[in-house]
């Protein structure tokens, strides 16, 4: 079956070429598109009960790469481009999807510039939601690869930044939902809850 990986928060929020952003030439050598998806509720209770979390876990930034571009076809035979910047993040607890503690997985960090592409999207979190370092609580999609891609990685839905004893809704570059203030939830309330979501499972 196929999988669209370009999505922030899966079919809510699909990022097409063709449809929801604009490709424009800014200079001979680079082309740009500018992503524009479907924002929803990232409060703490809807990353919870998002339908499409495969992936639900607990994890420490390691490393970043390169942003590289890659490519996705649709069975209809349009394209899905984009370019994201690869993040190495370690699993410290998982609450779903199976990855085991100490497990390292590729999340993709989208939005940059590789091979000629530029990649501009406010609706994904910030770059700097992933400096080294930095503890996370991660709500994504499949782990896998596309076409294009060597390895696998999964695409997060929701994230939440550990900051002062509590994590704080980084899902979005520009503030929280609709304008409104980031949630934020005590770390020891979170993991209650994501424990709670663990035994469901």
């Amino acid at each position: 079956m196929r999988r669209v990986i370009f999505s922030t928060l899966a079919a809510a929020a699909l990022v097409l070429a063709s449809a929801g952003c604009g490709s424009k030439p800014e200079t001979p050598q680079i082309r740009v598109i500018e992503a524009h998806a479907y924002r929803v509720d990232s409060s703490v209770e809807s990353a919870l009960g998002f339908f499409a979390n495969k992936h639900v876990f607990e994890g420490t930034v390691t490393a970043r790469g390169k942003d590289v571009r890659v490519i996705d076809w649709l069975p209809s035979g349009h394209a899905i481009e984009a370019v994201y910047t690869p993040v190495t993040v370690v699993i410290d607890r998982a609450y779903r999807g199976g990855l085991a503690a100490g497990t390292p997985v590729v999340v993709r960090s989208l939005g940059g510039e590789a091979d000629g592409l530029r990649y501009n999207n406010d609706e994904v979190p910030a770059k700097d939601t992933f400096t080294l370092g930095t503890r996370l609580v991660i709500f994504a999609s499949d782990y896998s690869a596309v076409e294009s891609e060597s390895v696998p990685a999964m695409t997060p839905h929701f994230v939440y930044r550990y900051s002062g004893g509590a994590f704080v809704d980084a899902t979005y570059t520009a503030g929280g939902f609709q304008g409104q203030a980031p949630d934020r939830i005590q770390e020891a309330d979170l993991r209650l809850k994501l424990s709670r979501l663990a035994s469901a499972s």
